[in-house]
């Protein structure tokens, strides 16, 4: 018996490229697809590759023509908080977090401590359209579909981001 086909959307992205490699590790056929408007190419380890805009219904129409899939994992998003409050209808991608508030200057001392590396910081004032408090509320994401997050410590989050980041500089 073949192994199942499983087609991850957004696969070049930050959580999308684990799950790539986790499924190629486990022996799953794998096919990426992404347009690279967040991802890295570099970042997905494994199976068939196509950069195709998610919107194109031809393209899509095609591949699934082409072959078919047991599973879609979807993991496109836009993640840019500005933009968000701008055209909030882009963003309706289940919110994922721990339900943890962290401060910038918190986030840039973590930064600091896992990467050993001083982090210039200049002080401006807020953006337009950022929110002075942003917290995930992850309910729906937990309820409708299990999911839970995995690390608390903004420590280890920022280790796991860290690495990733170091895995996309080399060639």
């Amino acid at each position: 018996m073949t192994s199942p086909r499983i087609l991850v959307v957004g696969g070049a992205g930050y959580i999308g490229s684990h799950m790539v490699k986790m499924l190629a590790a486990q022996s799953y056929r794998v096919t990426t697809l992404d347009n690279l408007s967040t991802g890295y190419r570099n970042a997905v380890s494994a199976g068939e590759f196509i950069q195709v805009d998610l919107a194109d219904r031809e393209v899509l129409a095609t591949l699934f023509a082409r072959q078919p899939f047991d599973a879609v994992m979807h993991f496109a998003s836009y993640i840019q908080v500005g933009e968000s409050v701008k055209e909030p209808s882009k963003y309706y991608a289940y919110n994922l977090g721990n339900g943890s508030g962290f401060s910038v200057a918190e986030v840039i001392a973590a930064a600091e401590r896992v990467t050993g590396r001083n982090i210039p910081v200049t002080d401006q004032p807020r953006r337009a359209g950022d929110p002075p408090r942003l917290v995930a509320d992850a309910r729906r994401a937990r309820d409708e579909l299990g999911w839970r997050p995995q690390y608390d410590s903004l420590d280890t989050i920022i280790a796991h981001a860290w690495a990733w980041e170091q895995k996309l500089a080399q060639p």
